[in-house]
């Protein structure tokens, strides 16, 4: 799936959407391939239903193409609402139509003036539904800004380790969490939460030149980074999405930290 979305990106074509892709006989997976983005694609799984649709791949190209554009710096933010409507547009359409067997001739019209309100305010979901890169990069450590968390230093381990089990919520090991603060110089508070003042050769020092270490700024802070490494990938934290900033200075975008799994949710799906 990867290649063919890389041969049509070869010929000019640069957002490639695949609405189903069937690997496990349960799940369906949707793919979203962005030209211009050395990450993607991103995939993203949802419940398979036992019935057949007319107008689906219709309403998900049209879904799609409507938050992208609302969220223009986020797109797997908009793959993740695409998704979560049309499953649950689907999921009231086969509930409409028990009636229906997968032999007859034609199937359901799906039930959009009764779902209006899913597909305008798409369900949001804490563990389903969620758009992960498909070739995630090698993350050694997440680096936080202050300015984005908690005020107290209390409240801040517990948010780290928050994020921390929830980013890696069937795995047994956990990616280290600091948080940088740019008006302190490098050291361990009282808490014993470490804050930097810039991410420097400390925090860089044991990751190896295949190994990336995920900085999370507000979209005022791109310059936090003093030099160029490659080995650090940029994320701007853009809770609104009308905030105007240079998302150039950044590799990704994300609106809400809860989104960090999408570079670590663990996949065994092959694309």
């Amino acid at each position: 799936a990867i290649q063919a979305c890389r041969f049509l990106h070869d010929i000019g074509v640069p957002t490639v959407i695949i609405t189903t892709l069937e690997y496990d006989q349960n799940e369906l997976s949707m793919m979203l391939s962005l030209r211009d983005s050395q990450f993607s694609p991103y995939i993203l799984r949802i419940p398979k239903l036992d019935t057949r649709f007319t107008g689906s791949g219709d309403l998900t190209s049209a879904l799609l193409l409507a938050w992208m554009n609302f969220h223009k710096n986020e797109p797997a933010l908009a793959l993740e609402k695409t998704a979560s409507s049309v499953f649950a547009v689907l999921k009231a359409t086969a509930d409409s139509s028990k009636h229906y067997t997968s032999t007859m001739v034609v199937p359901p019209e799906l039930c959009l003036i009764s779902s209006k309100h899913i597909i305008e305010n798409p369900p949001i979901h804490t563990t389903n539904f969620i758009a992960a890169l498909a070739q995630p990069p090698d993350i050694k450590r997440v680096v936080v800004h202050h300015s984005l968390l908690p005020h107290t230093e209390e409240a801040w381990r517990d948010q780290l380790l928050f994020l921390s089990h929830d980013m890696y919520p069937s795995l047994s090991t956990n990616i280290p969490l600091v948080a940088i603060k740019q008006d302190l110089e490098s050291k361990t508070n009282a808490s014993g939460l470490p804050t930097f003042s810039h991410v420097d050769d400390l925090l860089l020092n044991d990751i190896l030149p295949n190994e990336r270490l995920l900085l999370i700024l507000p979209t005022t802070e791109p310059h936090v980074v003093r030099a160029t490494d490659e080995r650090i990938l940029k994320v701007a934290y853009a809770e609104h999405p009308a905030t105007i900033f240079d998302s150039s200075a950044f590799d990704f975008t994300i609106s809400n930290l809860r989104h960090l799994r999408r570079f670590f949710r663990p996949s065994s799906t092959s694309v």
